[in-house]
């Protein structure tokens, strides 16, 4: 092998080890890219669903939330209706029994009258 043939061949193999090391460098570094690209897009892909899913778990939270509200609130009423017409009967018989007891017992005891009491302790219009 002359001195030219072995200057060819070092410069052959030194072009082709450069060349593999840019080849090499550069497959790193779109492997890097690509794996932050990835990594990026499924962190974000994440963040979304959960964002999502928080939402539609405060949505229905809410919902059930405004479900159990509106029937405690039903039942409230009701019993407060309930409450309402049984103090009505109550201070309507206290008031019958003090107007009953008001008379005079004279009236009470000889009363020849076909006509009714005021009151009778079921039901009063007062």
């Amino acid at each position: 092998m002359t001195d030219e043939q072995a200057a060819l061949c070092v410069q052959a193999y030194w072009r082709r080890y450069l060349s593999v090391i840019y080849y090499q460098e550069s497959r790193g570094a779109a492997i890097t890219v690509q794996a932050a690209f990835r990594g990026t897009r499924s962190r974000q892909d994440i963040s979304q669903k959960a964002e999502a899913a928080a939402k539609m778990q405060a949505r229905m939270r809410g919902n059930f939330t405004r479900e159990v509200t509106d029937y405690e609130l039903v039942e409230f009423r009701a019993a407060a209706a309930l409450q309402a017409v049984w103090r009505r009967h109550l201070a309507c018989a206290l008031a019958c029994r003090l107007r009953w007891e008001k008379q005079g017992k004279l009236k009470r005891t000889f009363s020849w009258s076909r006509q009714k009491t005021d009151c009778d302790y079921t039901y009063c219009d007062y």
